[in-house]
C-alpha cells in the first residue's frame, strides 16, 4: 500500500482513539442516540489482514456488507490494485461518509474510487440476487444477528477457495454464534477465529470451482 494511502488510513484511526476517549465518557443510552456520530472501524490490524486476504486469494470480486465510515473499504480497494477486480459495498442507510473518504484516499492515489461500487441495499437481499459461487470474498461488518436469515447465500455465492469473513465475532459473541453454528455445519468450510480487532471468523470455501 502506498505511504499517502496509508496516512489517509492514520488519519482515520487517530480520528477514532478520539472519539472512543469521547465515548468512554458517556452512558450506553448516551452513546445508542449519538452512534452516527462516532467513527465505528474495524482497526488497522483487521484491515490488513483483509487486505492480504484479498491479495493472496487473489480475488477479483469482492462485496462487503457494512460500510460505515470506509476505512475497510479503502484498504479492500487498495487490495484489487493486485487483482484488477471490483468490490460492491453496501449498506442500508446512506454511505455519503464512507463515499467522502474514499474519494480522499482517491485523491492521494488515482484508482481506488473506480474499483468501488456503493449501494444503498440490503445485504441479505442482495446476497440472495446473486449467482451460485460468484464472490471471491466476502466480509460481514453488519446487523450481526440478521445474518442466519440471510442463510444459505452467504456460503452459496462463495466460490471455491473464497473466503467469507465476519467482524466482531469476540466483541460480540452471543450476537454471532447462531450464524457461526450454521457454518460450523458446513463440511466444504475450514473456519478459524483470528484475534485481531475485535474478533475475525474466517472460512475458507472449498464447494465449486471458479467459473472459466
Amino acid at each position: 500500500m502506498d505511504k499517502a494511502v496509508l496516512d489517509v488510513l492514520t488519519e482515520y484511526e487517530a480520528r477514532a482513539e478520539r472519539e472512543f476517549a469521547e465515548m468512554a465518557k458517556l452512558t450506553w443510552e448516551q452513546i445508542g442516540s449519538r452512534i452516527d456520530e462516532f467513527l465505528i472501524f474495524v482497526g488497522p490490524e483487521t484491515g490488513r489482514l483483509m487486505h492480504m486476504l484479498a491479495v493472496a486469494a487473489e480475488a477479483r470480486v469482492l462485496v462487503e456488507v457494512g460500510a460505515s465510515y470506509g476505512y475497510s473499504t479503502v484498504w479492500l480497494a487498495d487490495a484489487l490494485g493486485d487483482t484488477d477486480g471490483h468490490l460492491v459495498t453496501l449498506d442500508t442507510g446512506a454511505s455519503d461518509a464512507a463515499q467522502q473518504n474514499l474519494a480522499h484516499a482517491d485523491a492521494v492515489q488515482p484508482g481506488l474510487a473506480r474499483r468501488v461500487e456503493f449501494r444503498q441495499e440490503d445485504g441479505g437481499a442482495y446476497l440472495a440476487g446473486l449467482g451460485d459461487a460468484t464472490v471471491d470474498l466476502l466480509f460481514l461488518d453488519a446487523e450481526r444477528v440478521q445474518y442466519p436469515s440471510w442463510w444459505p447465500h452467504p456460503v452459496r455465492v462463495l466460490r471455491r477457495g473464497a473466503v467469507l469473513a465476519i467482524d466482531n465475532v469476540l466483541s460480540h459473541p452471543d450476537e454471532v454464534a447462531p450464524f457461526l453454528a450454521l457454518l460450523a455445519r458446513e463440511p466444504s468450510l475450514a473456519r478459524s477465529t483470528v484475534a485481531v480487532g475485535k474478533g475475525l471468523h474466517l472460512a475458507w470455501a472449498g464447494g465449486a470451482g471458479r467459473p472459466s
